[in-house]
This record gives C-alpha cells, sequence and structure tokens, in this order.
C-alpha cells in the first residue's frame, strides 16, 4: 500500500491554526458571496475543515473556535483586521488569484455599512461602489460621496453574522 503524500509540511500546531483560519475564511465567504453555487460549495469546504478541526482537537485534548469562547476571539482578532480585508486564507496561488479577485468584490459589495477612518475621525457610511481595479470605495457619507482605499475602511456587521461564523 503506497502512502499518501502531504500537501503541507508543518507542525500539528500550525495545521490546527490553519485549518481553523481557513475555515473562518470560507465561513465568511458562504455568508457574503450571493450565488448559490458558491455558498453550497464553500459550506461544504467549511464542514471538511470542521470534521479535521476536531479530529485533531480531540486527538490532542485542545480547545476549537467551536467550543471555545477565547479560541473564537484570538481568531477573529487574527482573522479580522481593524481597517481593510480581512486576512482571507488561501490554500495556494491559483485559489489565492481566484478568490484574491472576488473576496473583496462581496467583501466590500454595494450597500453594505462600513466605517470610514480619514486619519482624524471615523465616519460611519455605506458603499455605493467598489472599484477592483484601483481598489478604491465610493462611499455615501450623509449624502455625500467620498472614494477612499480600502485600507481605510471597515465591514460594520451585526452580532449575528458573528455567531453564523462559529455555529
Amino acid at each position: 500500500m503506497q502512502q499518501r503524500q502531504k500537501s503541507r509540511d508543518i507542525s500539528v500546531g500550525d495545521l490546527f491554526t490553519n485549518l481553523q483560519l481557513e475555515y473562518i475564511s470560507y465561513k465568511v465567504r458562504e455568508l457574503i458571496y450571493t450565488r448559490p453555487e458558491d455558498k453550497k460549495k464553500f459550506n461544504d469546504i467549511c464542514g471538511k475543515k470542521r470534521e479535521k478541526i476536531e479530529a485533531i482537537a480531540s486527538k490532542n485534548c485542545l480547545p476549537t473556535i467551536f467550543n471555545n469562547s477565547n479560541s473564537q476571539e484570538k481568531y477573529s482578532r487574527s482573522f479580522f483586521k481593524d481597517w481593510g480585508l480581512p486576512n482571507f486564507q488561501y490554500r495556494d496561488e491559483y485559489k489565492k488569484k481566484v478568490y484574491g479577485w472576488w473576496d473583496p468584490i462581496y467583501y466590500f459589495k454595494d450597500k453594505v455599512d462600513i466605517k470610514y477612518n480619514n486619519g482624524k475621525e471615523v465616519f460611519l457610511g455605506s458603499i455605493v461602489r467598489y472599484n477592483a481595479y484601483d481598489e478604491v470605495v465610493s462611499i455615501d457619507i450623509e449624502g455625500k460621496i467620498t472614494e477612499v482605499q480600502l485600507h481605510l475602511v471597515s465591514r460594520i456587521f451585526s452580532e449575528d453574522f458573528f455567531n453564523k461564523i462559529f455555529e
């Protein structure tokens, strides 16, 4: 019987961390993408990643993002940045190219609520348009449209959104 090659050569701890961040990445994609076939694909991937995470946790007596609020907070802080895109995980360069293009389009889609930091103060607004080529969003702040770079905005989510990630 031929032994299967590992696709990654990392420690169990690093694998466990990566799997949980990958799970969050795919769960967020499932929640923000709009096409039913994408949602199903991401849900299926999440199911497989969850199985692996829970198997490693069971074997090594480790807390996970599914059963421990400290783990949820730790991984949420690692994934979601204060400003700009979150730290989406990509399995390889091809996935990075494909999802790296689509992730910001769905993450900063029209009409989502955001915070904008101009360096002096923070404003609340909503996205009017995302320009993928320039990585700029047009935002509506009290009826005035302003174009800003992605690293100056942060998407606002409901508490329910975060609960869905760790269900």
